[in-house]
C-alpha cells in the first residue's frame, strides 16, 4: 500500500472506518505500507502481520523514507527472518523523522542480532510518547540518526526478551510526561549521549553499555528494579 492509496481516507471520522485492520497475506513477505513520495499520517489503524511462528517478512511493517506520524495505531505479530545487511526491522524502519504517540508494538522478532534487527529503526529521530514496545527477539529501538537528530521518549515502555531495549547511535533523551518509562538495556555508541530523566524505571537485570567516547547523563531520580550491581 502506498501513503497516497490514504489520502481519501483523512476526511472520514466515523468509527467504523477509523479503526481499519490491515492483516498481510501469508504469502506476502514485502511492508504493508510504503511512505516514498509525501508524509504520512495514519491513525486508529492496526497492522497485522498473521501468525509470528508460521507468516514471517523480509520487511517491516511500515518502510518510510518521508516524515511518519503514527497516532493510537497497533503492530502486531512481524517476525522479520531477513539477513541481509541494513534490514532485520519488524516494525518501523524511517529515514525521515518521526511523531509517535498512544501506540501499541506487540509481539515482534527479527533473527538478526545486530543494531538492524530491531522492532523500529530510526534514521531521522523524532518523538515517541505514551507508546509500548515488547518485542521477542531482536531490539526495541534503534536509534542511528547521521545528522545527529535527537530521539525523544516520554512514557514509553519497552520489553525485550533479547537485545537491547534502546541502541543508540545517535542521542537519545528517556523522561516522563506522566506515567514514566521504562527500559531494560542499552547500548550507546558512536560518541553519543543517552540522558535519562525523571520517572525512568531501568530494569537492573539489563545493563548500560557504554562503547569508547559514549556517555549517560541521569538528570534527575532514576529507578532500578533491585540494586544495582
Amino acid at each position: 500500500v502506498k501513503e497516497d492509496d490514504f489520502g481519501s481516507l483523512s476526511s472520514i471520522t466515523t468509527s467504523p472506518c477509523r479503526n481499519a485492520v490491515l492483516t498481510r497475506w501469508s504469502g506476502y513477505k514485502g511492508s504493508l505500507i510504503e511512505v516514498s513520495s509525501s508524509d504520512l499520517t495514519l491513525e486508529s489503524t492496526t497492522l497485522d502481520g498473521g501468525s509470528e511462528t508460521s507468516i514471517t517478512s523480509v520487511e517491516p511493517a511500515i518502510w518510510s523514507t518521508k516524515n511518519l506520524t503514527l497516532k493510537n495505531l497497533t503492530i502486531k505479530n512481524f517476525n522479520n527472518i531477513s539477513m541481509e545487511i541494513g534490514e532485520g526491522m519488524s516494525a518501523v524502519y524511517c529515514s525521515g523523522s518521526v511523531n509517535i504517540s498512544g501506540c501499541t508494538f506487540e509481539n515482534l522478532s527479527s533473527r538478526k542480532t545486530s543494531y538492524d534487527g530491531s522492532a523500529l529503526y530510526l534514521e531521522g529521530g523524532g518523538f515517541i510518547s505514551n507508546t509500548s514496545i515488547n518485542v521477542k527477539k531482536g531490539n526495541g529501538i534503534a536509534c542511528t540518526s547521521s545528522s545527529n537528530a535527537v530521539t525523544e521518549l516520554k512514557d514509553v515502555t519497552i520489553n525485550n526478551d533479547t537485545g537491547y531495549s534502546i541502541y543508540a547511535a545517535s542521542d537519545v533523551k528517556v523522561h516522563k510526561e506522566s506515567t514514566g518509562s521504562y527500559i531494560k538495556n542499552v547500548d550507546v555508541r558512536n560518541n553519543k549521549k543517552m540522558s535519562i530523566g525523571d520517572g525512568v524505571t531501568l530494569d537492573s537485570s539489563g545493563a548500560i553499555n557504554l562503547q569508547a567516547g559514549a556517555s549517560v547523563d541521569i538528570l534527575n531520580n532514576l529507578t532500578l528494579t533491585s540494586p544495582a550491581t
